[in-house]
């Protein structure tokens, strides 16, 4: 009888054991994971600092203005930054985009440099940039056009994720007096958002007619144009991602017992 209960103790010590090895190495996989997913949402940009370039210019990117910077900044407040800076619109015959924020109470509102204060990716958190396309009164009549390229310059990246929910940008047409792109909506997201530049665009709009005005006019003129980032949860992904460990873990505990 007691050889029997040593066998079934020695037995019972044993599978302990190998259950907790099995553990074990059920949560060295899960630590990998976990630094591997660090890693990928690391390696794509800063969740702090980014910003979106707008570009205004004849096509052929002739005659350009002023280039916007849209984005967020270490140390900023949503508003007038004093790091902001202001256009000048010395040119007369350029193509120009610019951030129009009328609460700043400057006459012209207008902005080529429009940072915001980090967003923390909760979702539903949105921040809005709303800006003026137009072309000042000696813009050349012989061009083909109007352009408004956006794009992310290399040592800004957009993000993809931030704080572990994904990130919407959007850009949309609000009001087009000319008609060619009422309407018109783009949405990038992740892997869209990294590279790109005034030669390889992430998009562009192109007019053929469009709005002639002086600085001082576009506010109340021009092209209105609305840039959006926005934190929006993807329920799908982080689904997938919680049941797999589940199920390890379940697993490990049923081959524990």
């Amino acid at each position: 009888m007691s050889t029997r209960i040593s066998g079934y103790k020695v037995a019972n010590t044993l599978e302990k054991r190998g259950g907790g090895e099995r553990m074990k190495k059920v949560i060295g996989i899960l630590c990998v994971m976990g630094l591997l997913l660090g890693v990928v949402g690391g390696a794509v940009a800063s969740e702090t600092d980014w910003t979106m370039i707008f570009k205004a210019q004849a096509v052929g990117g002739t005659n350009s203005g002023a280039v916007l910077q849209a984005g967020t900044k270490t140390g900023a407040e949503n508003g007038k930054d004093t790091g902001d800076v202001r256009s000048t619109f010395t040119a007369t015959t350029v193509a120009n985009v610019s951030s129009y924020q009328p609460s700043w109470g400057d006459v012209p509102p207008l902005y080529t440099c429009d940072k915001r204060a980090p967003m923390a990716g909760v979702a539903g958190e949105k921040q809005v940039w709303d800006l003026r396309v137009w072309a000042m009164p000696s813009f050349p009549t012989t061009v083909d056009g109007l352009q408004l390229l956006w794009y992310t310059p290399a040592s800004q990246l957009v993000p993809g994720t931030i704080a572990g929910t994904d990130m919407i940008y959007t850009v949309e047409v609000i009001l087009d007096p000319t008609g060619q792109n009422s309407g018109y909506k783009w949405v990038g997201k992740s892997a869209d958002l990294v590279a790109g530049s005034a030669t390889n665009p992430l998009g562009t709009l192109t007019w053929t007619e469009f709005p002639k005005l002086a600085a001082g006019d576009a506010v109340t003129g021009g092209i209105s144009i609305r840039f959006t980032a926005e934190a929006v949860p993807e329920p799908g992904s982080m689904l997938a991602l919680g049941s797999g460990l589940v199920g390890l873990v379940g697993f490990a505990l049923r081959r524990r017992r």
